[in-house]
């Protein structure tokens, strides 16, 4: 039987209880459960508590919701290829990179210290860096496959949708959110410094009736105005045109004030004053646009 060093016991215990965490509270959320399985459900908080409890504090340490943590790992984590190889020493277990990432990637300041980290999980200064590398590849990866513009049928039924809402022909909805950064980039730091008063990135949004996000563009500073940013991306071409491929005849992206009248996208009416139908317009395309306003 192999050897197993102390580090790796250790590893391996790390992996168990964050594993076994995931799975006692993703039962928890199951509300038709009968008295048997609450039974056991009890039995394995008691079995949790037979944990060393400074290895329960790394789970506590990581600074996101349950279901965070069970998306990533079953939708980007699991069986992403980055986490196997052919070795005769096979990689740490990904759920303990996928904590590692995620305790790294929310702190800040002191929290984000290296040494901490290091300290924490019990892994060297190139485990750290490989571990949090490997979780935003898999991240980055996952968000290619996931983020996709709907097929003219899937339009033709996001369409369906916004008819209700009075708005025929619409296949979406676009919007611009500010992502808040820690402190002021090193490089251009004003320019990140936005209406709000904090310094944060620009990102443009556009989902469905569902909130399924279609599309998404990310990395201009948070003082850039969103009709400017929509310039700068891919899908600007798209919406100038008369004749456009992921546009059908008749189809537009639904906008708040901030954005232009162009063949592919209807902004709500600026200055309205007194009058009535465009004060009409815009309550009923602010009321279509909660969907938006609850993503971004």
């Amino acid at each position: 039987m192999p050897r197993v060093s102390n580090k790796q016991d250790i590893t391996n215990t790390i992996a168990k209880l964050i594993e076994f965490k995931i799975l006692m509270e993703s039962s928890d959320d199951d509300m038709s459960l009968d008295s048997r399985s609450s039974s056991e459900d009890s039995s394995d908080e008691e079995n949790c508590e037979d944990y060393d409890s400074e290895l329960y504090e790394l789970w506590l340490s990581l600074q996101c919701s349950r279901y965070m943590v069970q998306r990533l790992f079953g939708l980007c984590i699991q069986d992403h290829p980055i986490f196997f190889n052919n070795s005769n020493c096979p990689q740490t277990p990904a759920v303990v990179q996928l904590a590692v990432g995620l305790d790294r990637l929310g702190h800040e300041g002191n929290g984000a210290c290296i040494d901490r980290s290091m300290e924490l999980w019990g892994i060297s200064h190139g485990s750290l860096v490989n571990f949090t590398r490997r979780v935003l590849i898999a991240i980055e990866d996952t968000l290619r496959r996931e983020l996709q513009w709907p097929t003219p049928q899937e339009r033709q039924r996001i369409s369906e949708a916004f008819t209700e809402k009075r708005f025929l022909g619409c296949v979406g909805l676009i919007d611009g959110t500010l992502v808040e950064l820690v402190q002021m980039p090193h490089f251009d730091g004003e320019t990140y410094y936005d209406r709000k008063a904090n310094y944060s990135l620009n990102v443009q949004i556009v989902c469905d009736h569902r909130r399924k996000i279609l599309f998404l563009y990310s990395g201009l500073p948070g003082s850039v105005q969103d009709i400017i940013a929509v310039r700068r991306s891919s899908l600007w071409k798209f919406l100038e045109r008369e004749e456009s491929t992921i546009f059908g005849r008749g189809e537009y992206l639904l906008g708040d004030s901030g954005f232009v009248h162009l063949p592919h996208l209807v902004p709500a009416f600026r200055l309205v004053g007194t009058d009535r139908e465009k004060s009409d317009f815009n309550n009923c395309l602010a009321h279509a646009r909660k969907v938006s306003m609850n993503i971004a």
